[in-house]
């Protein structure tokens, strides 16, 4: 997605979708061949259909070839200015084309500073990652909307394998594909913001971006991992002795 920063684009996804490599070790992604992508493609649709035939409307798709690497073969993307490649985030500079003509470009808005009630995140409140699960798509190629819930404390660092770092937890039904998709929380119509000082009700639904998308936590990580406190994991249970009924059990 393309967030704006004093009239600046950038191009936000995970890390990875970048660098062909995985955030914690840095082994390549792909099991068939060890190779890093130089260019990023990006499409931009229509502002209206141009045509209908027998299965719709269609819409043109205007598409760009985005340089990820410069002329020495080192990244031209921004990285977290502490955690650096430990944060699998990464924004890549965008220039709007001259001739880019009549199509959609949307970008999110500086986030809403620390005093705007807007701002505040709470465990168990509704989100949704809107991506493309498994590459699905729907009408239009628009993306899907998986709906879940913040599992985490969203103030707090999260441990992670030892280290701290500055990401909460979700319980979402989230697939291959979705990574680098913007997390959202959703206020439905009617409900109240307060807006500079003042309340006001929404007409329509609202959406503010509040992450974004990286990973499931793998399935090997074990209850020791997951806590700050090292945690032991839970004893087994004995094992119940198996009576023979055809035995006779001595007295004690």
């Amino acid at each position: 997605f393309f967030y704006r920063v004093d009239d600046r684009l950038f191009l936000v996804t995970a890390r990875h979708n970048f660098s062909g490599k995985h955030w914690e070790n840095g082994k390549f992604l792909n099991k068939n061949y060890s190779a890093a992508p130089t260019h990023v493609a990006v499409g931009f649709r229509s502002q209206s259909p141009t045509k209908f035939n027998s299965t719709g409307w269609t819409v043109p798709v205007q598409q760009y070839l985005l340089n990820l690497i410069d002329v020495a073969w080192q990244p031209v993307w921004l990285e977290h200015p502490r955690f650096s490649t430990s944060i699998d985030i990464a924004a890549l500079e965008f220039t709007q084309p001259q001739e880019q003509g009549d199509v959609i470009l949307d970008a999110w808005d500086e986030a809403p500073a620390a005093s705007d009630p807007r701002s505040k995140l709470w465990v168990s409140q509704d989100i949704s990652v809107v991506g493309f699960p498994y590459g699905l798509r729907g009408s239009f190629d628009l993306p899907i909307w998986i709906g879940g819930t913040i599992a985490s404390e969203p103030a707090l660092l999260h441990e992670y394998r030892g280290k701290q770092y500055p990401l909460f937890l979700v319980s979402a039904a989230t697939r291959s594909g979705q990574s680098g998709s913007p997390v959202l929380t959703v206020r439905q119509p009617g409900c109240a913001t307060i807006e500079d000082g003042a309340v006001r009700a929404g007409i329509g639904p609202r959406w503010d971006l509040v992450g974004v998308y990286t990973g499931r936590v793998p399935e090997d990580y074990d209850v020791k991992e997951g806590s700050a406190f090292g945690a032991e994991l839970p004893p087994e249970a004995p094992t119940k002795p198996q009576i023979d009924y055809g035995e006779e059990i001595p007295e004690v």
